[in-house]
């Protein structure tokens, strides 16, 4: 949406959302001027690059994201499965799970109690800690909660190949991304280019973008149908991932993906605290040393 007209859409949002000739006319056909209103301000507000709101259209409801990219408000709409008091009923056991994280005393035992409680919030039969070694390095997976039924990975190391540089700017921009279905249709935009730019819509931040087909291939292979990778950032840099596996699709709220969000910053900051006390440690040991030495 820009300047209150929709300017671009994906090819099956007017029958996902009922209404035909959306294409080039006035946003409100579709929302009402309060709720275009609230949605520009979630977007314009300082509490990361996306928001979400629940809204009524025709007696449906949904749940849309949204944030700005090329000078455009961007919608994302999904049809609401889960309850809207949903985030409520998370949040005692959430609010432990943060507790067990925060007693985690190395970044081994953070990293375990992140995936346990990951892994209970979202049902996936696998969740891993993965540790890059560097910026561009191999990546190492040094937590681990899996359902008997698999293979384990837990020491395993994957090739830097594995997540391309492009892939891991994309994981510093966006904390967290889920793939519902890998099987799932993929909508083209319409129009498939921007006029002013000539290039497509800038969807970096869009929660409901496909991915790659090379990665979707990648997780056919592995017999994985649904999936979520959710950034683990120190200092701003990507410092590794924690990814979940499912063997069926999985549709997650945002309510849940919210969450599974937060529980990825909260992790990084505790993940800086201990390499920070760790480096403290390090130089007060190198300080005694100096001063026996003298």
């Amino acid at each position: 949406v820009r300047d209150g007209r929709i300017e671009v859409l994906s090819a099956n949002a007017e029958e996902l959302l009922g209404t035909a000739g959306l294409l080039g006319s006035p946003a409100d056909r579709l929302l009402g001027a309060d709720q275009l209103h609230r949605l520009s301000h979630l977007a314009a507000a300082d509490t990361g690059p996306t928001g979400s709101m629940p809204i009524q259209l025709d007696g449906r409801r949904f749940d849309v994201t949204v944030h700005h990219a090329d000078g455009l408000l961007v919608l994302e709409f999904e049809a609401a499965t889960g309850d809207p008091a949903e985030f409520g009923t998370l949040y005692a056991p959430f609010r432990q799970a943060l507790t067990r994280l925060q007693r985690a005393g190395t970044v081994t035992e953070a990293c375990q109690a992140a995936v346990r409680e990951i892994r209970a919030i979202t049902g996936y039969d696998r969740v891993v800690t993965y540790r890059f070694e560097a910026l561009d390095g191999p990546g190492e997976v040094i937590a681990e909660e899996v359902t008997a039924a698999w293979e384990p990975w837990l020491g395993l190391w994957f090739p830097a190949t594995d997540i391309p540089p492009q892939a891991r700017l994309l994981y510093e921009r966006n904390w967290i991304r889920v793939i519902a279905d890998v099987e799932d249709a993929t909508a083209a935009l319409v129009p498939a280019v921007l006029p002013e730019t000539g290039q497509p819509l800038d969807l970096s931040l869009a929660v409901l973008r496909t991915v790659s087909e090379f990665h979707l291939e990648y997780l056919r292979n592995i017999e994985v149908a649904s999936s979520m990778s959710v950034s683990l950032l120190v200092d701003g840099q990507l410092w590794g991932l924690i990814a979940c596996h499912g063997r069926a699709p999985r549709t997650l709220s945002p309510q849940v993906r919210a969450a599974c969000e937060f529980f990825g910053v909260a992790l990084s900051l505790h993940l800086a605290a201990l390499r920070e006390r760790d480096e403290s440690a390090a130089r007060e040991g190198s300080r005694a040393a100096i001063t026996r030495l003298l």
